[in-house]
């Protein structure tokens, strides 16, 4: 028997031996051409490993990756260079001026960044980086000032009528330093008023202290070339007492007689008159007025004495003339510049600072005040002659006799009349 035939094998096709793997070399993103869907290598985009995707995602990814990697660093190196000028950078309470580095810098990324303008795709993260915040020691902006709102119109005030301007009261008017330094004091109507004035206060001031001590109200008159004159004055102001310039004036016999520092003189020009009394006006404050010293020549002159009148007037002071001569001119140029004024009735001591004979002088200025109403009686701090003022002030005071300041008798122009 013939064997059977053989069933012939189909061929199959021999698997071709598997390739190694290997590593393709790396290629730009911008080189790759499309791979058609048929057969063929798997082209290297698809690959599954791990790896190779990590890879193609930082390759595929934009340029921008790439410029924010390069803002990042251009920040950081311009945030140091601003901390080392900010450290080195001397503290004068100024802001100190930019150095030249950082500019520089800016303008090298503004180039940059003009020539990309397609990768501006800096995340905000990057950009909030690059702003360096502000150093401890850099000294903070000051804050904007916002614009003042506009002002309000003015109202316009209706204008008054012809009667309503009739029965408007007058504006006030400054009240003159003769009131306004007045010294106060206890009079009652009717009673008998005297003013005790002692000149020569200043130059000693141990007697213009004991003087100062001396119950009041009195007048005391100061010598304007005496030092510490504000500080005497206020102590007697303290006391209660008032204050009179007492200027220097020339008497009869200049050669015998030494009226003091800046004395009124005749022979003077009228601009130097002028001078002399600003100077003594200023030498202390709150008096109510002038009395002369000395001055028997000067007061007797009444051009002379005009031109003091017109500036005791500017001053709205009063004008006590001591009266040293018969023939004074004191008491019409003052009524003419209409400023008040009064005159002196007695002279306490002007033969001598004994306390007896004080004392008699003192029965004299009361036989006056029971007269007229009021007297005036001058004298000068003379060791007798405070002893007896001592011993006499308070048993007048007991005997009805009111002791006041010269500023209470003087007339004032304005209503005629006493005051007190």
């Amino acid at each position: 028997m013939s064997p059977a035939p053989k069933t012939p094998r189909k061929k199959t096709a021999k698997k071709a031996p598997a390739k190694r793997k290997t590593a393709a070399p790396r290629k730009k993103a911008t080189s790759r051409k499309p791979v058609s869907k048929g057969g063929g290598r798997r082209p290297p985009s698809k690959r599954t490993t791990a790896k190779r995707k990590t890879t193609r995602k930082r390759a595929g990814a934009s340029g921008g990756g790439r410029f924010a990697r390069f803002s990042v660093v251009l920040g950081g190196l311009a945030l140091l260079a601003l901390a080392g000028l900010t450290f080195s950078w001397p503290d004068f309470g100024e802001t100190p001026q930019r150095s030249a580095e950082p500019a520089v810098t800016e303008s090298r990324s503004v180039e940059v960044a003009k020539q990309e303008p397609a990768r501006q795709t800096t995340p905000p993260k990057a950009e909030t980086k690059a702003k360096a915040p502000a150093k401890p020691s850099e000294e903070p902006k000051a804050p904007v000032e916002q614009a003042a709102p506009p002002p309000e119109p003015a109202k316009v005030q209706p204008e008054k009528t012809v009667e309503e301007l009739a029965v408007a009261p007058p504006k006030p008017v400054a009240e003159p330093v003769w009131k306004r330094y007045a010294a106060t004091h206890k009079a009652k109507p009717g009673q008998p008023m005297i003013a005790i004035v002692l000149d020569d206060l200043g130059p000693n001031k141990q007697r213009t202290r004991n003087a100062t001590d001396l119950p009041g109200p009195l007048t005391l008159a100061f010598l304007p070339y005496a030092k510490d004159l504000p500080a005497q004055t206020a102590r007697a102001r303290q006391r209660g007492h008032e204050l009179l310039i007492h200027m220097p004036m020339e008497p009869k016999d200049l050669a015998g007689n030494n009226p003091g520092e800046n004395a009124l003189l005749t022979s003077l020009s009228d601009a130097e008159i002028k001078r002399r009394l600003e100077w003594a006006l200023d030498r202390f404050p709150a008096y109510v007025g002038m009395n002369n010293h000395m001055g028997s020549a000067f007061t007797a002159n009444r051009q002379k004495m005009d031109l003091v009148m017109d500036r005791l007037a500017d001053r709205g002071a009063l004008f006590l003339d001591s009266v040293t001569n018969g023939r004074t001119q004191g008491a019409k140029a003052a009524r003419a510049a209409g400023i008040p004024s009064v005159s002196r009735d007695i002279f306490l001591d002007h033969h001598g600072d004994d306390p007896g004979l004080v004392l008699k002088q003192l029965a004299k200025v009361e036989a006056v005040a029971k007269k007229q109403g009021y007297a005036i009686a001058i004298g000068h701090p003379h060791d007798g002659t405070v002893t007896a003022l001592e011993l006499w002030i308070p048993d007048a005071l007991a005997r009805g006799f009111a002791l006041v300041p010269v500023s209470a008798l003087v007339e004032d122009p304005t209503p005629p009349g006493l005051r007190g």
